[in-house]
């Protein structure tokens, strides 16, 4: 006699489908947040593990309300086809991480906007096939217990004790002080204490570099009487080109001296590659303490930019208590606008450290470990955040203007952020002004190597942009750069000729008296040629030279100029990849990868920055020469391998 069959599961209570869907969708949210975090933590360094029970708990949270919403459906309809519970909790679980699924994989794959539909397609049938599966295993396994309270919670709650404890590892780098080691014997004692300052989003003609009394114009620089000031004592690099448009790709080619696409830190998800030598690194291995200032999640120790540090702390106090690496779960962002509308307080210390607060820990890490202490010799580099966004009212009201909220504004409200954007230029320069006087007033600034620079630009409106890391125009590539020497050398000095954003480590390595490291693709500005390139815009002998001699003389332009250096500029964002190269007065932009639903940009462009240097004017088709010239410099630049090591410089 044939066994009878076993009778089929009983059918739910119409009422508990709104339960299955809801434990379903908590479990399947939870699952692809943690799946989202794993992602994005095998690409950064293991600084901190925050973004894993901060995805689970987020992305459970919104699964379940989903969830919950499939359960509703099923209420009036469950029964009458016949949907056990297995498969009820099996359609919140798939439902929702289907639609999550779909949702990051658009946001994260470039170029995943062409294929959303194909994307939204092959969740879906996976979905499918999850439901008849999962129904199967949660009737004829022991996973049979899932759909109860019980199994779900057992379940969900035994992840997110993984997940915690996993997220309680502490960050390294972000506690502590710069400890000092023992004092180097010999010259050592004559090499001087490091400070580079960069300012994010600090476009060239932000500043106004003339006499410190000198008022703004309505269009042009903010007052920066402070950076007038510390101009009249430094070298000031009129030509500075970055290797980025926006933080991370840009501060970690300063750092290490190589182009974006050869650091590792070029993309959002970009780390810099172990094998790369910073200049943080070459100072430490030299004798140096190092402390490193970051600003901003983008320069976080998660991708990388402290190697070489020994103290590089960063701890501002995002929105519903994200750390660097959760910032980056897709529904950070949208979770975050939603805690806006409903806490409209904004308060600079949930994005960055205000400049006042960062240059105090400048002083607070000399005063510990400079040689003014008979400590270390001591490199810091500090990241000062205030130009970049988001920018507060002063006195400060709970409101700020972000790109998030306005991440294209209309020409009409692009034409506002100027105005905006320069005060806090200023706020910049009055917490420089300040810093520069007390170093003055207890005689610590003469001794000094300081370095101020900007890590990129913003667009401001112009070309139709708005904000960073969306072109390659000079607005954002074009910062400024001052160097003040020990002991005032060299004051007062205007270098025309255009250098590099990559040149940086190694001058800082030469003036310290360092060997350059081999890997860098810089090299030191302060090199044997710059006297020479300097007389070729004050020839010594000129006071000699007769009127008519004077009158005939014309200086080269930094164009022209034997010292100025063709400048390589890489974007790998979003979805988008441009590159383009600045070379005796020209510039040529390629467009190798464009967002399907982003900015319409051309292909390829070529400006001549003399005649226009708002790169108004494309001469592609007008001048063929342009970007045929430039066209072959770009590649050769742009598959460049790394520079042999300069010659080792004087270390006495």
């Amino acid at each position: 006699m044939n066994p009878r069959p076993a009778p089929p599961p009983p059918l739910p209570h119409p009422l508990a489908y709104a339960w299955y869907g809801l434990a379903g969708g908590l479990c399947g949210g939870s699952a692809v947040g943690a799946i989202e975090a794993l992602a994005v933590l095998s690409v950064t360094r293991p600084a901190e593990y925050e973004a894993l029970a901060y995805a689970y708990l987020l992305y459970g949270v919104v699964g379940a309300a989903f969830g919950a919403g499939v359960g509703a459906l099923l209420v009036p309809v469950g029964r009458l086809v016949g949907v056990v519970a297995a498969r009820a909790w099996c359609l919140g679980f798939f439902a929702v991480a289907a639609g999550l699924g779909t949702g990051i994989a658009r946001a994260a794959l470039p170029g995943a906007a062409t294929y959303e539909g194909l994307l939204g397609v092959g969740f879906g049938v996976g979905a499918l096939v999850g439901v008849w599966l999962g129904g199967h295993l949660l009737t004829k396994t022991p996973l049979r217990v899932l759909p109860r309270p019980r199994g779900t919670f057992a379940l969900w709650g035994g992840g997110l004790v993984v997940a915690t404890m996993l997220s309680l590892s502490p960050a390294p780098g972000a506690q502590g002080t710069v400890a000092p080691r023992r004092p180097q014997p010999g010259s050592f004692a004559e090499k001087p204490d490091v400070l580079l300052i960069v300012v994010e989003g600090l476009r060239a003609d932000a500043l106004t570099l003339g006499a410190a009394e000198a008022p703004a114009v309505p269009g042009a620089g903010a007052r920066t009487p402070a950076l007038a000031a510390f101009a009249r004592d430094a070298v000031v690099f009129e030509q500075h080109v970055a290797a980025s448009s926006w933080s991370r790709a840009a501060v970690a080619s300063l750092l290490a001296s190589r182009a974006p696409s050869r650091h590792g830190a070029a993309a959002r998800a970009g780390v810099l590659r172990d094998d790369v030598v910073t200049l943080a690194e070459l100072l430490r291995n030299a004798g140096y303490a190092t402390a490193g200032l970051p600003d901003t999640a983008d320069l976080a120790a998660t991708w990388g930019l402290d190697q070489g540090f020994d103290w590089y702390p960063f701890d501002p106090r995002y929105p519903l208590a994200a750390s660097a690496s959760a910032r980056m779960l897709t529904l950070y962002g949208a979770a975050a606008r939603l805690y806006a509308r409903v806490e409209p307080t904004d308060r600079a210390r949930d994005h960055y450290r205000p400049a006042p607060a960062q240059l105090d820990r400048v002083g607070e890490v000399l005063d510990a470990n400079g040689s003014a202490t008979g400590g270390d010799r001591t490199f810091v580099f500090v990241h000062l955040a205030e130009p970049g966004g988001p920018w507060f009212p002063e006195p400060a009201d709970g409101t700020a203007y972000r790109r998030a909220d306005h991440p294209m504004p209309p020409p009409d409200g692009a034409a506002a952020l100027r105005p905006r954007y320069l005060t806090e230029v200023e706020r910049v320069d009055g917490a420089l002004g300040r810093f520069f006087a007390d170093l003055k007033a207890r005689g610590r600034y003469d001794g000094l190597l300081i370095v101020v620079t900007g890590s990129h630009g913003l667009e401001l409106g112009d070309h139709g942009g708005a904000w960073d890391g969306a072109s390659l125009y000079d607005e954002l590539l074009h910062v400024p750069l001052l160097i003040k020497l020990p002991g005032g050398a060299r004051a007062g000095t205007r270098v025309p000729w255009q250098v590099r954003q990559v040149d940086l480590a190694p001058t800082v390595a030469d003036l310290a008296g360092f060997d350059a490291d081999a890997g860098w693709e810089g090299t030191s500005l302060f090199d044997d040629a710059f006297d020479d390139h300097l007389a070729l815009l004050h020839p010594p002998d000129a006071e000699e030279w007769s009127a008519e001699e004077v009158a005939a003389f014309t200086p080269p332009t930094w164009a022209e100029h034997p010292g100025s250096r063709d400048a390589l500029s890489e974007l790998d964002l979003d979805g988008m990849s441009l590159q383009s190269v600045r070379s005796g007065g020209r510039k040529l932009v390629q467009a190798l990868r464009l967002a399907p639903k982003g900015r319409r940009l051309p292909a390829l462009a070529c400006y001549d920055l003399l005649l226009d240097p708002g790169e108004l004017r494309d001469l592609t088709r007008v001048d063929p020469s342009c970007p045929a010239s430039l066209a072959a410099r770009l590649q050769a630049l742009a598959e460049a391998p790394p520079a042999e090591a300069a010659p080792e410089p004087d270390d006495g």
